[in-house]
């Protein structure tokens, strides 16, 4: 099986939480009517370990391998999801995930090796009017297109997790001036316009020998 190397003690944290979220939700449906989906938007190779540059004298077994959110869905068991859909465009990654299909015969396991902002769209077109779904956006950088999580939003059907990439976003945008106009064109897409992200600048004066000058500063 296929992992990879990422996070710390925080992943562990973050994919508890989900487990509890799921185990939930579904027994929250489960005399309900409906088919229930599962989607991983990245779904990554479905385990990990925590990267090389973590100390395993402070980390102790965190070390070992760990179920990925692929995983930890298909563990649900008191009352299983349906169907579920791994998303990875990595292909040695997607393949981990393939091998899912084998070691889990009875569930129903679509594996895509797309953009998840390619897959998404059809699959809320194709979701079904007895059917609802859990989608765990969790990208390792800014992958999420705001028109994606807007088409997610539009079905009414589907309960949304999205981890947001603050960290990734703030090397993005400088703290003395705007962006340049390609990584604006990025965060047009992930904010879903420029007056979203634009309002985080302001005029700035600077004095400078000959002159003051205007520029823009991120509050």
């Amino acid at each position: 099986m296929t992992s990879q190397s990422f996070g710390g003690p925080w992943t562990q944290q973050k994919l508890d939480i989900l487990r509890r979220y799921l185990d939930a939700y579904t027994t929250a449906l489960k005399d309900r009517p409906f088919q229930l989906v599962y989607v991983d938007a990245f779904a990554g190779a479905g385990a990990y370990r925590t990267g090389s540059t973590y100390n395993p004298e402070d980390y102790g077994d965190f070390q070992e391998l760990h179920e990925g959110s692929p995983r930890i869905a298909l563990g649900v068991y008191d009352r299983p999801f349906d169907r579920f859909l791994f998303i990875e465009k990595d292909e040695l990654r997607s393949q981990s995930l393939q091998s899912l299909q084998r070691e889990f015969p009875n569930r129903r396991i679509e594996v895509q090796t797309f953009d998840a902002n390619h897959v998404l769209p059809r699959f809320c077109s194709g979701l079904g009017p007895y059917e609802r779904a859990v989608v765990f956006l969790d990208p390792f950088a800014t992958q999420v297109s705001w028109s994606t999580v807007e088409g997610l939003s539009q079905t009414r059907k589907i309960d949304c997790w999205i981890l947001f990439p603050l960290m990734a976003i703030s090397r993005m945008m400088p703290l003395d001036n705007e962006p340049t106009e390609a990584l604006a064109i990025q965060l047009d897409r992930i904010f879903g316009g420029r007056e979203y992200w634009q309002s985080l600048y302001a005029p700035s004066l600077q004095i400078s020998f000959f002159e003051e000058e205007t520029s823009q500063k991120r509050l």
